[in-house]
């Protein structure tokens, strides 16, 4: 059903911002695909799309941009090689193998979005939009930074450097006013928390958002990022969190019943493991394979068709073989 609110925003002056590098150029598009068929279903226009790319191959490039062919307006830049500080090179910790130094590049938000842009809606690669329309409201309503709950133990927020009564925050969907960005200075203070602090860092750019931003943020209810922690194993019901406050156990069984995001957020990605044995990754197949049929319809070079080859002999989808969408 369609979110019948009126959305008070100057699509002009709006854009979304993922960042990837070759092995989530697929993830990447199928997230942006998944928010222009939600807003599709709601008769709302299309924002510009901006994708920070890392040693992404032509053929990636051309996966991406097939999705101009849905109508998306959408720019792909490619990062220079000395993008990130030497001093972030090494804290990507050896147990997160599904995260990338990539991770780090919405620290360039202000360096490379243009400044007739007021608003932004940051997302990961790895996330399924499904009401698009109340994302929107939302991020129309944004004076700060605004982001939902992570979950995390005392430990974590004494590592962090919070207070017990201090929310960490899940950095996967931010919705960003720019101008507060700019004025304050926030990627420049991004790069130096992480550089000051790299020996504290696990979760690599989550960690710098919240070591110097969580009293900044304005919290989302967390059906706008429900990451698989919450999800797989049935937190939402019986087994419910313990990080997370007992006044937010409704807002978790909300967030089951009605998510607006889906974040998959885990090692186990929905593009390499069966559908069976998890919640909610078969939607993330059904909209890979919708993508994938309307932008076959439609790129018919051989550019494109090298790519489509090129992703069917990937390890990571090869349990999508024999489902052909020519």
């Amino acid at each position: 059903m369609a979110f019948n609110r009126n959305i008070p925003i100057n699509f002009e002056e709006l854009c979304c911002v993922l960042c990837c590098d070759e092995a989530y150029v697929v993830p990447c598009a199928v997230t942006i695909y998944s928010f222009i068929i939600s807003l599709r279903e709601c008769n709302i226009p299309i924002p510009n799309f901006y994708v920070f790319t890392d040693n992404v191959s032509k053929h990636g490039t051309v996966l991406l941009y097939s999705l101009k062919k849905c109508e998306v307006p959408i720019t792909i830049i490619p990062l220079p090689s000395n993008w990130i500080p030497s001093a972030m090179l090494n804290t990507l910790p050896e147990s997160l193998t599904h995260i990338t130094l990539t991770t780090y590049a919405r620290f360039l938000i202000e360096k490379y979005i243009a400044h007739r842009f007021k608003k932004a809606i940051y997302m990961d690669c790895d996330m399924i939009i499904l009401k698009a329309d109340e994302l929107l409201f939302e991020v129309s309503r944004v004076r700060r930074i605004a982001a939902a709950l992570d979950g995390a133990s005392p430990e974590e927020r004494t590592r962090l450097g919070l207070g017990a009564e201090d929310y960490v925050f899940n950095a996967g969907l931010l919705l960003i006013d720019l101008q507060y960005w700019r004025d304050e200075r926030i990627d420049e203070r991004l790069w130096e928390c992480g550089t000051k602090n790299q020996i504290l860092i696990k979760c690599c750019d989550q960690d710098i958002i919240n070591m110097e931003l969580s009293r900044e943020i304005v919290r989302l209810p967390i059906k706008f990022n429900f990451h698989e922690h919450y999800w797989r194993t049935g937190y939402a019901t019986s087994e419910i969190m313990p990080q997370i406050p007992t006044e937010y156990h409704r807002e978790l069984q909300d967030a089951f019943a009605s998510p607006i995001v889906l974040h998959f957020n885990t090692e186990i990605k929905p593009w390499s493991h069966n559908s069976e044995r998890y919640p909610f990754f078969i939607i993330w197949q059904k909209i890979f394979m919708l993508w994938l049929s309307e932008v076959t319809k439609y790129s018919k070079g051989h550019i494109f068709r090298q790519a489509i080859l090129k992703l069917r002999s990937m390890r990571d989808f090869q349990h999508f073989q024999g489902q052909d969408s020519d």
